[in-house]
């Protein structure tokens, strides 16, 4: 069975376009928070890993919305997701990254992410998006602590 079992969810969700659109407009705060995440880590948990330079960190913040757009649009199956999930993680794990220091990271970024936007989504919508947004991360993380001991079949996909 695949890491991610895919459930269809229908369309978007009703606060979804408004989500994405500020987390498009907040990028560039993502990208240095993600920074700030990965620094904070490695005073942690050293490991030998490269500098990232402002591209790189863009990438990886491209893929977070990607999942996140994924996610609120209900794909299925989530192509992204899976990508994510079922190669990139665990050929990071292969080449010798630690998951104890992905978990530090991912953490760290999405609690940054999550008060940025807690602080900056309108108000009408707030319960709804942040009770979303904390499955979604807490999926998430899950999904990354998983990869080591293999897949975890009762975690429904990132939605």
């Amino acid at each position: 069975m695949s890491l991610l079992t895919p459930i269809r969810w229908g369309p978007m969700l009703a606060f979804g376009p408004t989500l994405l659109a500020l987390l498009q407009s907040r990028r560039e705060i993502y990208i240095e928070a993600l920074g700030t995440a990965i620094k904070n880590s490695q005073e942690i948990i050293p490991v030998a890993r490269p500098e990232y330079d402002h591209d790189a960190l863009s990438q990886i913040i491209e893929g977070y919305m990607a999942m996140i757009t994924e996610a609120l649009e209900g794909r299925d199956p989530p192509e992204i997701a899976t990508m994510y999930f079922e190669t990139i993680i665990p050929s990071l794990v292969a080449a010798g990254e630690r998951v104890d220091s992905m978990v530090h990271v991912t953490v760290g970024m999405m609690v940054l992410m999550a008060d940025d936007v807690g602080r900056h989504v309108n108000p009408d919508i707030r319960a709804t998006t942040m009770d979303w947004l904390s499955k979604f991360f807490a999926t998430w993380v899950t999904r990354i602590i998983s990869v080591k001991g293999g897949p975890v079949s009762s975690l429904r996909p990132l939605r």
